[in-house]
């Protein structure tokens, strides 16, 4: 095969992982939750994110202002969320209820549970070397903090964080785009 017809059977067969990925995902989530569309993906965003505002959330779930406004109104009417206070009088901050960290907890079990069984046929050495060829091509795929945290709306976030190797986050503090910071920290 010629370079650019193995390029373009790596983008196809890609492109075929990635979309077979996600809508095993999004089945799961959506069975684990009891929710649709975005809403698994603003549960767990709303608990990485604790106490920000809907405006905060719209960007990251790819929500106009109304559908966010819909979205979390279905969100607290389920119990799910609650609305609090906000850094200013005209905001509110949003929180997962107890019945919301989890419903948040099997979304993330369940999507965990897909990505693992997608690769259950890789063995260790194959695993690891995918983690890597994955690092490498996520880096150049969110170009600010908003992008990144769409990208990852739905990762576990501690999994990283624990492994300190979040690619996206690194690629970006290396590029020199400032961290975020949660609501009331400096």
């Amino acid at each position: 095969m010629t370079d650019s017809v193995n390029i373009s059977h790596s983008a196809n067969l890609a492109g075929a992982f990635a979309l077979a990925l996600a809508d095993a995902q999004r089945a799961a989530v959506e069975e684990a939750s009891g929710q649709t569309g975005a809403a698994p993906a603003a549960l767990v965003a709303v608990g990485q994110f604790p106490g920000e505002t809907l405006a905060f959330f719209q960007p990251l779930l790819s929500l106009t202002s109304s559908g966010a406004v819909r979205l979390f109104d279905r969100l607290v009417a389920a119990g799910l969320l609650k609305r609090e206070p906000g850094g200013d009088a005209r905001s509110l901050a949003l929180r997962l209820t107890p019945s919301g960290r989890r419903v948040m907890r099997r979304v993330l079990a369940a999507r965990r549970q897909v990505a693992e069984d997608a690769l259950a046929r890789l063995d260790a050495g194959e695993r690891a070397h995918l983690s890597t060829l994955l690092t490498k091509a996520l880096v150049g795929m969110a170009g600010d903090r908003t992008a990144a945290q769409c990208l990852c709306r739905l990762c576990e976030h501690d999994v990283c964080d624990d492994a300190g190797i979040c690619p996206i986050d690194t690629s970006l503090t290396a590029a020199g785009v400032p961290e975020y910071r949660a609501p009331g920290r400096r």
